[in-house]
Protein backbone atom coordinates (compact mmCIF):
# COMPACT_ATOMS: atom_id res chain seq x y z
CA UNK A 1 0.00 0.00 0.00
CA UNK A 2 1.02 3.86 -0.69
CA UNK A 3 2.11 5.67 1.95
CA UNK A 4 1.81 9.28 1.14
CA UNK A 5 3.22 10.73 4.11
CA UNK A 6 6.84 8.83 4.35
CA UNK A 7 7.06 8.48 0.49
CA UNK A 8 7.17 4.63 0.47
CA UNK A 9 5.38 1.51 -0.20
CA UNK A 10 4.69 -1.04 2.76
CA UNK A 11 4.16 -5.10 1.48
CA UNK A 12 2.50 -6.88 3.84
CA UNK A 13 2.34 -10.78 3.79
CA UNK A 14 0.55 -13.13 5.45
CA UNK A 15 1.21 -14.43 8.73
CA UNK A 16 0.27 -18.33 9.43
CA UNK A 17 -2.44 -18.67 10.21
CA UNK A 18 -4.60 -15.20 10.18
CA UNK A 19 -1.74 -12.28 10.19
CA UNK A 20 -0.14 -9.90 8.22
CA UNK A 21 3.34 -9.17 8.73
CA UNK A 22 4.84 -6.00 7.43
CA UNK A 23 7.89 -7.35 5.60
CA UNK A 24 9.35 -4.52 3.74
CA UNK A 25 8.64 -1.25 3.11
CA UNK A 26 10.06 0.70 -0.24
CA UNK A 27 10.76 3.99 -0.72
CA UNK A 28 9.42 5.27 -4.01
CA UNK A 29 11.63 7.89 -4.75
CA UNK A 30 8.69 10.30 -5.75
CA UNK A 31 6.71 12.04 -3.16
CA UNK A 32 2.82 12.06 -1.67
CA UNK A 33 2.27 8.25 -3.64
CA UNK A 34 -1.22 7.54 -3.55
CA UNK A 35 -2.05 4.27 -5.83
CA UNK A 36 -0.11 0.85 -6.07
CA UNK A 37 -0.60 -1.55 -9.31
CA UNK A 38 0.72 -5.09 -9.25
CA UNK A 39 1.47 -7.00 -11.90
CA UNK A 40 4.21 -9.38 -13.51
CA UNK A 41 5.29 -6.58 -16.08
CA UNK A 42 8.22 -7.88 -17.60
CA UNK A 43 7.38 -11.55 -18.25
CA UNK A 44 9.66 -13.06 -15.55
CA UNK A 45 7.10 -14.88 -13.48
CA UNK A 46 7.31 -12.37 -10.59
CA UNK A 47 5.17 -9.75 -9.66
CA UNK A 48 6.02 -6.07 -10.24
CA UNK A 49 4.84 -2.90 -8.55
CA UNK A 50 3.79 0.17 -10.36
CA UNK A 51 3.41 3.58 -7.89
CA UNK A 52 1.94 6.68 -8.43
CA UNK A 53 3.43 10.11 -7.39
CA UNK A 54 1.21 12.50 -6.69
CA UNK A 55 3.43 14.94 -5.67
CA UNK A 56 6.61 14.96 -7.58
CA UNK A 57 4.43 13.96 -10.89
CA UNK A 58 5.58 10.20 -11.48
CA UNK A 59 5.19 6.82 -11.45
CA UNK A 60 8.10 4.49 -10.10
CA UNK A 61 8.75 0.56 -10.96
CA UNK A 62 9.53 -1.91 -8.95
CA UNK A 63 10.44 -5.17 -10.17
CA UNK A 64 10.42 -8.55 -8.05
CA UNK A 65 13.33 -10.26 -7.50
CA UNK A 66 11.65 -13.72 -6.84
CA UNK A 67 12.53 -14.02 -3.20
CA UNK A 68 9.91 -11.15 -2.10
CA UNK A 69 12.08 -8.31 -2.22
CA UNK A 70 12.48 -5.60 -5.21
CA UNK A 71 14.72 -3.88 -6.94
CA UNK A 72 15.23 -0.20 -6.83
CA UNK A 73 12.75 1.81 -8.41
CA UNK A 74 12.70 2.93 -11.66
CA UNK A 75 11.14 6.22 -12.21
CA UNK A 76 9.23 7.58 -15.31
CA UNK A 77 9.15 11.04 -14.64
CA UNK A 78 7.08 12.96 -17.40
CA UNK A 79 3.60 12.81 -19.13
CA UNK A 80 1.95 13.12 -15.36
CA UNK A 81 -0.02 16.04 -14.11
CA UNK A 82 -1.04 15.14 -10.53
CA UNK A 83 -1.56 11.23 -10.82
CA UNK A 84 -3.93 10.31 -8.34
CA UNK A 85 -4.65 6.45 -9.52
CA UNK A 86 -3.08 3.73 -11.15
CA UNK A 87 -4.58 0.42 -12.82
CA UNK A 88 -2.50 -2.32 -14.75
CA UNK A 89 -3.93 -4.61 -17.42
CA UNK A 90 -3.36 -5.28 -20.94
CA UNK A 91 -3.88 -2.28 -23.04
CA UNK A 92 -2.70 -3.79 -26.53
CA UNK A 93 -2.39 -7.31 -27.96
CA UNK A 94 0.93 -8.30 -27.03
CA UNK A 95 -0.10 -9.91 -23.93
CA UNK A 96 1.86 -8.02 -21.01
CA UNK A 97 0.33 -6.05 -18.17
CA UNK A 98 0.47 -1.98 -19.33
CA UNK A 99 -0.61 0.77 -17.05
CA UNK A 100 -3.30 3.65 -17.38
CA UNK A 101 -2.36 6.45 -14.95
CA UNK A 102 -5.39 9.13 -14.25
CA UNK A 103 -4.03 12.67 -13.81
CA UNK A 104 -6.02 15.15 -11.67
CA UNK A 105 -4.14 18.10 -12.77
CA UNK A 106 -5.18 17.63 -16.65
CA UNK A 107 -8.04 15.69 -16.39
CA UNK A 108 -6.36 12.77 -18.47
CA UNK A 109 -4.93 9.39 -18.60
CA UNK A 110 -1.77 8.09 -19.67
CA UNK A 111 -1.68 5.05 -21.34
CA UNK A 112 1.86 3.40 -20.20
CA UNK A 113 2.84 0.04 -23.02
CA UNK A 114 5.06 -2.56 -21.49
CA UNK A 115 7.99 -2.51 -24.75
CA UNK A 116 10.69 -5.29 -23.38
CA UNK A 117 12.46 -3.46 -21.40
CA UNK A 118 10.76 -0.63 -20.00
CA UNK A 119 7.18 1.29 -20.64
CA UNK A 120 6.62 3.80 -23.87
CA UNK A 121 3.52 6.06 -23.72
CA UNK A 122 0.73 5.99 -26.29
CA UNK A 123 -1.47 9.19 -25.64
CA UNK A 124 -3.01 10.78 -23.41
CA UNK A 125 -6.92 10.78 -23.18
CA UNK A 126 -9.72 13.42 -21.91
CA UNK A 127 -11.76 12.74 -18.68
CA UNK A 128 -14.28 14.27 -16.99
CA UNK A 129 -13.34 16.85 -13.96
CA UNK A 130 -11.09 15.84 -11.44
CA UNK A 131 -10.99 12.29 -11.93
CA UNK A 132 -10.04 9.81 -8.62
CA UNK A 133 -10.42 6.25 -9.75
CA UNK A 134 -10.14 3.60 -12.61
CA UNK A 135 -10.62 0.55 -13.36
CA UNK A 136 -9.79 -1.56 -16.70
CA UNK A 137 -12.44 -4.16 -17.92
CA UNK A 138 -13.97 -4.87 -21.26
CA UNK A 139 -16.93 -3.90 -21.30
CA UNK A 140 -18.48 -3.94 -24.71
CA UNK A 141 -16.79 -7.59 -25.45
CA UNK A 142 -14.92 -6.75 -28.40
CA UNK A 143 -12.01 -8.48 -26.87
CA UNK A 144 -10.13 -5.28 -26.11
CA UNK A 145 -9.91 -3.95 -22.45
CA UNK A 146 -11.19 -0.37 -22.00
CA UNK A 147 -11.19 1.72 -18.98
CA UNK A 148 -13.63 3.32 -16.54
CA UNK A 149 -13.04 6.91 -14.35
CA UNK A 150 -15.26 8.29 -11.96
CA UNK A 151 -15.11 12.08 -12.27
CA UNK A 152 -15.73 13.53 -8.55
CA UNK A 153 -16.53 17.51 -10.11
CA UNK A 154 -18.17 16.13 -13.11
CA UNK A 155 -20.58 13.67 -10.73
CA UNK A 156 -20.34 11.37 -14.09
CA UNK A 157 -18.55 8.15 -14.91
CA UNK A 158 -15.74 8.12 -18.25
CA UNK A 159 -15.73 5.12 -20.51
CA UNK A 160 -13.31 5.51 -22.52
CA UNK A 161 -12.97 1.88 -25.47
CA UNK A 162 -9.83 0.33 -26.14
CA UNK A 163 -8.94 -0.43 -29.73
CA UNK A 164 -6.63 -2.68 -28.63
CA UNK A 165 -3.34 -0.99 -29.29
CA UNK A 166 -2.97 1.00 -26.21
CA UNK A 167 -5.48 3.64 -27.51
CA UNK A 168 -9.00 4.81 -26.82
CA UNK A 169 -12.37 6.42 -28.27
CA UNK A 170 -13.31 9.67 -26.83
CA UNK A 171 -15.41 8.96 -23.32
CA UNK A 172 -19.08 7.96 -23.06
CA UNK A 173 -20.45 9.84 -20.29
CA UNK A 174 -22.77 8.66 -17.19
CA UNK A 175 -24.54 10.94 -14.53
CA UNK A 176 -23.96 9.49 -11.10
CA UNK A 177 -24.81 11.65 -7.89
CA UNK A 178 -22.42 13.53 -6.11
CA UNK A 179 -18.81 12.76 -5.44
CA UNK A 180 -17.93 9.86 -6.79
CA UNK A 181 -14.51 8.42 -5.65
CA UNK A 182 -14.53 4.63 -6.15
CA UNK A 183 -15.73 2.08 -8.34
CA UNK A 184 -15.87 -2.01 -8.61
CA UNK A 185 -16.81 -3.62 -12.30
CA UNK A 186 -18.36 -7.08 -12.11
CA UNK A 187 -21.27 -8.84 -13.01
CA UNK A 188 -24.26 -8.25 -10.22
CA UNK A 189 -27.21 -9.20 -12.07
CA UNK A 190 -25.93 -12.61 -13.55
CA UNK A 191 -26.42 -12.00 -17.06
CA UNK A 192 -23.18 -12.32 -18.65
CA UNK A 193 -22.46 -8.52 -18.86
CA UNK A 194 -20.27 -6.46 -16.74
CA UNK A 195 -21.81 -3.99 -14.80
CA UNK A 196 -20.32 -1.18 -12.56
CA UNK A 197 -21.05 0.08 -9.18
CA UNK A 198 -19.92 3.59 -7.95
CA UNK A 199 -18.81 4.69 -4.65
CA UNK A 200 -20.70 8.33 -4.76
CA UNK A 201 -18.71 10.08 -1.30
CA UNK A 202 -20.82 13.04 -1.23
CA UNK A 203 -24.76 11.64 -1.34
CA UNK A 204 -23.62 8.19 1.08
CA UNK A 205 -24.80 6.40 -2.04
CA UNK A 206 -24.21 4.19 -4.36
CA UNK A 207 -24.89 4.09 -8.38
CA UNK A 208 -25.75 0.88 -10.01
CA UNK A 209 -24.77 0.68 -13.86
CA UNK A 210 -26.22 -2.07 -15.56
CA UNK A 211 -24.05 -3.36 -18.61
CA UNK A 212 -25.80 -4.01 -21.73
CA UNK A 213 -25.26 -4.80 -25.40
CA UNK A 214 -22.00 -3.39 -26.60
CA UNK A 215 -21.17 -2.35 -23.35
CA UNK A 216 -24.09 0.14 -22.82
CA UNK A 217 -24.90 1.20 -19.01
CA UNK A 218 -27.78 1.93 -17.65
CA UNK A 219 -28.11 3.57 -14.00
CA UNK A 220 -30.65 1.33 -11.56
CA UNK A 221 -31.80 2.45 -8.41
CA UNK A 222 -28.92 4.14 -6.35
CA UNK A 223 -28.59 2.29 -2.70
CA UNK A 224 -27.60 3.54 0.41
CA UNK A 225 -24.16 3.01 1.93
CA UNK A 226 -22.80 5.20 4.80
CA UNK A 227 -21.34 8.42 5.71
CA UNK A 228 -18.85 9.62 2.47
CA UNK A 229 -18.20 5.99 0.87
CA UNK A 230 -14.95 5.62 -0.64
CA UNK A 231 -14.06 2.10 -1.94
CA UNK A 232 -15.89 -0.69 -3.18
CA UNK A 233 -15.02 -4.71 -2.79
CA UNK A 234 -17.03 -6.56 -4.27
CA UNK A 235 -17.70 -11.01 -4.03
CA UNK A 236 -19.79 -13.56 -3.04
CA UNK A 237 -19.65 -13.24 1.13
CA UNK A 238 -22.41 -15.77 1.98
CA UNK A 239 -21.89 -18.26 -0.44
CA UNK A 240 -25.14 -18.31 -2.13
CA UNK A 241 -23.64 -17.32 -5.94
CA UNK A 242 -24.78 -13.84 -5.65
CA UNK A 243 -22.05 -10.68 -5.80
CA UNK A 244 -22.06 -9.05 -2.59
CA UNK A 245 -20.57 -5.61 -1.54
CA UNK A 246 -18.50 -4.21 1.08
CA UNK A 247 -18.14 -0.35 1.07
CA UNK A 248 -15.46 1.30 3.20
CA UNK A 249 -17.28 4.82 4.30
CA UNK A 250 -14.50 7.32 5.40
CA UNK A 251 -16.28 9.58 7.30
CA UNK A 252 -18.12 6.84 9.25
CA UNK A 253 -14.89 5.47 9.79
CA UNK A 254 -17.02 1.83 8.95
CA UNK A 255 -17.39 -0.85 6.39
CA UNK A 256 -20.99 -1.73 4.99
CA UNK A 257 -21.56 -5.02 3.89
CA UNK A 258 -24.50 -5.02 1.54
CA UNK A 259 -25.62 -8.76 0.00
CA UNK A 260 -26.79 -9.32 -3.51
CA UNK A 261 -30.29 -10.60 -4.68
CA UNK A 262 -28.12 -11.28 -7.99
CA UNK A 263 -30.73 -9.34 -9.67
CA UNK A 264 -28.55 -6.33 -9.36
CA UNK A 265 -30.30 -5.28 -5.91
CA UNK A 266 -28.61 -4.69 -2.74
CA UNK A 267 -29.77 -5.20 0.94
CA UNK A 268 -29.52 -2.60 3.29
CA UNK A 269 -25.78 -1.99 4.88
CA UNK A 270 -24.81 -3.54 7.77
CA UNK A 271 -21.90 -1.31 9.30
CA UNK A 272 -18.80 -2.84 10.79
CA UNK A 273 -16.56 0.11 12.74
CA UNK A 274 -12.96 0.18 11.66
CA UNK A 275 -10.70 2.44 12.86
CA UNK A 276 -10.10 6.20 11.57
CA UNK A 277 -10.69 7.35 8.00
CA UNK A 278 -10.85 4.08 5.62
CA UNK A 279 -9.62 4.92 2.05
CA UNK A 280 -9.49 1.44 0.82
CA UNK A 281 -10.40 -1.89 0.47
CA UNK A 282 -9.62 -5.46 -0.99
CA UNK A 283 -11.07 -8.77 -0.47
CA UNK A 284 -9.10 -11.96 -0.82
CA UNK A 285 -9.05 -15.58 1.07
CA UNK A 286 -6.73 -14.24 3.97
CA UNK A 287 -6.46 -16.96 6.10
CA UNK A 288 -6.88 -19.96 3.48
CA UNK A 289 -10.33 -21.38 4.87
CA UNK A 290 -12.12 -20.93 1.82
CA UNK A 291 -14.43 -17.78 2.84
CA UNK A 292 -13.40 -14.41 1.83
CA UNK A 293 -12.26 -11.72 3.79
CA UNK A 294 -11.46 -8.12 3.82
CA UNK A 295 -8.34 -6.19 4.57
CA UNK A 296 -8.88 -2.24 4.74
CA UNK A 297 -6.51 0.50 4.63
CA UNK A 298 -7.33 3.13 7.47
CA UNK A 299 -5.96 6.44 5.95
CA UNK A 300 -7.17 8.63 9.61
CA UNK A 301 -5.26 6.40 11.93
CA UNK A 302 -2.13 4.93 9.54
CA UNK A 303 -3.22 0.97 9.82
CA UNK A 304 -4.80 -1.73 8.28
CA UNK A 305 -7.92 -3.34 9.71
CA UNK A 306 -8.17 -7.06 8.70
CA UNK A 307 -11.38 -8.79 8.99
CA UNK A 308 -12.16 -12.88 8.35
CA UNK A 309 -15.28 -13.79 6.82
CA UNK A 310 -17.02 -16.24 8.15
CA UNK A 311 -18.88 -17.66 5.07
CA UNK A 312 -22.01 -16.10 5.92
CA UNK A 313 -21.77 -12.53 4.98
CA UNK A 314 -21.02 -11.43 8.36
CA UNK A 315 -17.24 -10.63 9.49
CA UNK A 316 -15.08 -10.61 12.52
CA UNK A 317 -11.66 -8.60 13.22
CA UNK A 318 -8.40 -10.39 13.78
CA UNK A 319 -8.04 -10.88 17.98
Amino acid sequence: MANYGSNSVSILRRAQPTGFLTASSLSTGGTKPVSVAVADFNGDGMLDVAVANFGSNSVSIFLGDGTGGFGAPTTIASGFDQPIAIVAARLNSDGTPDLAVVNEGSEEVTVLVWAGTGFTQTGTFAVGKSPFAIAAADLNGDGNTDLIVVNAQSNDVSILSGDGTGRFSKPNTIGVAARPLGLAVIDVNRDGRLDVIVANGGADSLSVLLGGANGALTKSADVRAGSQPRAIAAGDFNGDGKIDLAVVNQAASTVSILIGDGAGGFSPPTAITTASGPSAIATADFNGDGKLDLAIVNQGAGTVTVLLGRGDGTFGEIP
